[in-house]
Formats: structure tokens, C-alpha cells, sequence
């Protein structure tokens, strides 16, 4: 299956390499043997039906991104693509028509101000029609026990998961905490992005892309606020590697609910950092289809972890030693039977002489 997908790959590469070029000779053709003016008898329908064209593709990116659908941004860039031809002819066909004054002046500053400034428009904001909608937040490190530490936060935090959009007393209700003990949470919260009080006086939790800062390149306020810090981080990677090993030992429980893939790649720092962008959109898109659980849901743990192959090879480097002193030690272990059975052979032999 791999290499007809390979096979396909290249042959469809070949393809539009030919068409693109075949292209070339032919529109040089086409300017020798076209007239410079013809008369079309479908005229209007021609103008109305790339119209039509146009908002088809734009109602259809705006339902699909609604439901961040990647179909939305290729329907974005079909969109902006019969813009620029919509531009193109309105400078060449509408510019002379009779009884407009300065018409090649206003099909062009109409051709540049709307149709290729919302042709260039879609083709920036397609990503943030299906991605965006998640606010990436430095973590404050100062901040990180007031916040990500405390269990009061993750009771609120839990709490409007379950009940937001709702009023602090709900909260303090469906928390089981005092009211002004929520009311102090929230605040906090709301410092920290990871809420915020709507125009009706409900709270709501915000999504969050949260990025750690190295201890290296923080301007630390407090000799002991590193020490936290650094602190929290290893209880942090301490609790994945908790969660990966429990992970690993019960995925036979998890039916349906779990997946995993590998792979390796050989890529540049530049390379490696698009591609965590790549997952943080796709992440994205399916973290944000839905607030709170439905029918048929249920909350999924997802990682991504990529790290140099040394580290592989490391730990196959370990395994194998492992593995040489397990059979150097069984050899060992049988060696003194086989001294017995070969002794015991030769007292045998020596009884029957």
C-alpha cells in the first residue's frame, strides 16, 4: 500500500508539472488566433455565475468552519482564487464599457481594494477559520503556584468545565467551596487567561495554548522563585512519565479509546517547530468542536513528544547489554549441571567396568 501511495504521489507530481507546462505554448497560441473583441451572447450569465461562484465557496468555508472542517480553507483558497480572476476581468472587460466615465480607473481601484485585498484576506485567516480560537500564554512562573498548583483553582477550573458558562455562586454550589474563596479563584484565574467574567456576569474558561519557559531565560525576581519553579517542572515531567507507563501497561482496557504512532523523520530545528505548529492546529480543530461532553464522547488524553534519536538508540543500546548479561547469566547457571550430568556420566561408566 505504501508504494502505490508513492506511485501515486509521483505520477500526480508528473502530471501537473506536464499540464503547467502544456499550459505555456498554448496560451502564447491562443494570443496569436483570439480576436481583440468578440461579442458574447451569455454575457451576464457569465458575470453572475463567477458571482454565485464566489459566495457559494464563502458560505460553504463559513459553515464548515463553523464545525472546523479543513475543507474550509481549501474552499477559502477556491474562493480567493476566482476573486483574482473576478479582479482580473473586471480591469479587462468592464473597464471600457460605454457610458462609464473613468471606468478603467474603478474597475481597478475596485479590482485592488475589494476583490484581491479579500482574495489575500481568506488566504491569511483560513488557518484561524478552523485553528484559532485558543489564546498561547507564556506561563508566568512567579505565578505558577497561585494558579496551576493549587487545588482550589482545579476545582473551580473543573467546575466550569462542567457548568459553564455560570454565575460564581453556581460555581461555589458545584465546587463545594465558599463563595468568596470562587470569587478570589476566579480573579486569579482571570489574570492567569484561563477565565473570564461575560457581559451577563457568567464565568466561562478559556482555552489555552500554555508554553513553560526555560529557567535559563527568566529574569527570576526571588533566588528561591527558580528553585519552585524547577521544582514544579520535575513533579510535572515526573506525573508524564507516571501517566505514559500506566498508559502503556493497561492499553488492552482501552479498546476504541486509545491509539498511538511512532515514526522518525530527519528534520531541521525550523522543520521540527512547523511541525508542532501543524499538530497544535490539528489538536485545535478537534479540541474546540465541542465544549463539554456529549452522547457517544468521552475526554482523551493526547501527548506529543519528539526528541533526537539518540535517545532511542540509548535505551536499545541498554536493552541489548541487558539482554547479553541475562544469557551470559543463564549460561552460567546451567553450567554446573552439565559438570554434574558429565561427572555423573563418567562415575556411571566407571561402575559398569
Amino acid at each position: 500500500m505504501g508504494s502505490g501511495s508513492a506511485r501515486t504521489r509521483q505520477l500526480l507530481l508528473v502530471v501537473v508539472v506536464l499540464a503547467g507546462v502544456a499550459l505555456l505554448p498554448w496560451a502564447g497560441h491562443l494570443g496569436q488566433v483570439l480576436p481583440e473583441q468578440h461579442v458574447s451572447a451569455h454575457w451576464r450569465t457569465a458575470w453572475v455565475g463567477l458571482d454565485v461562484a464566489v459566495a457559494a465557496c464563502l458560505l460553504a468555508a463559513a459553515w464548515l468552519g463553523v464545525r472546523r472542517h479543513r475543507a474550509a480553507v481549501q474552499l477559502c483558497a477556491a474562493a480567493a482564487a476566482l476573486l483574482v480572476c473576478d479582479a482580473w476581468f473586471d480591469v479587462l472587460l468592464d473597464g471600457d464599457l460605454p457610458g462609464r466615465p473613468f471606468g478603467d480607473r474603478v474597475a481597478l481601484a475596485v479590482a485592488v481594494a475589494v476583490e484581491l485585498g479579500s482574495a489575500g484576506a481568506l488566504l491569511l485567516l483560513a488557518r484561524p477559520l478552523v485553528a484559532g480560537g485558543v489564546r498561547t500564554v507564556v506561563v508566568d512562573p512567579v505565578h505558577v503556584e497561585a494558579v496551576h498548583t493549587d487545588d482550589d483553582c482545579r476545582q473551580v477550573l473543573a467546575a466550569l468545565e462542567a457548568e459553564g458558562p455560570a454565575t460564581a455562586q453556581v460555581l461555589a454550589t458545584a465546587a463545594g467551596l465558599p463563595l468568596t474563596l470562587v470569587t478570589d479563584v476566579l480573579d486569579r484565574l482571570h489574570a492567569a487567561g484561563a477565565a473570564r467574567r461575560r457581559w451577563d456576569s457568567r464565568w466561562e474558561r478559556l482555552a489555552q495554548d500554555l508554553r513553560w519557559p526555560d529557567p535559563d531565560g527568566v529574569a527570576w525576581r526571588r533566588p528561591d522563585d527558580r528553585g519552585r519553579y524547577e521544582a514544579f517542572l520535575d513533579a510535572k515531567y515526573d506525573r508524564e512519565l507516571r501517566i505514559a507507563e500506566r498508559a502503556v501497561r493497561q492499553r488492552a482496557e482501552f479498546g476504541a479509546w486509545s491509539t498511538g504512532s511512532r515514526s522518525s523523520a530527519h528534520l531541521t530545528p525550523a522543520e521540527l517547530l512547523a511541525f508542532e505548529r501543524e499538530y497544535h492546529d490539528l489538536l485545535r480543530r478537534y479540541a474546540l468542536r465541542r465544549r463539554r461532553p456529549e452522547a457517544g464522547t468521552r475526554t482523551v488524553a493526547l501527548r506529543l513528544y519528539a526528541f533526537p534519536q539518540d535517545v532511542v538508540d540509548a535505551v536499545d543500546a541498554e536493552l541489548a547489554r541487558e539482554a547479553r548479561a541475562a544469557r551470559a547469566q543463564a549460561r552460567a547457571a546451567r553450567a554446573p549441571d552439565r559438570v554434574d550430568r558429565v561427572e555423573a556420566h563418567a562415575a556411571s561408566g566407571t561402575r559398569g567396568t
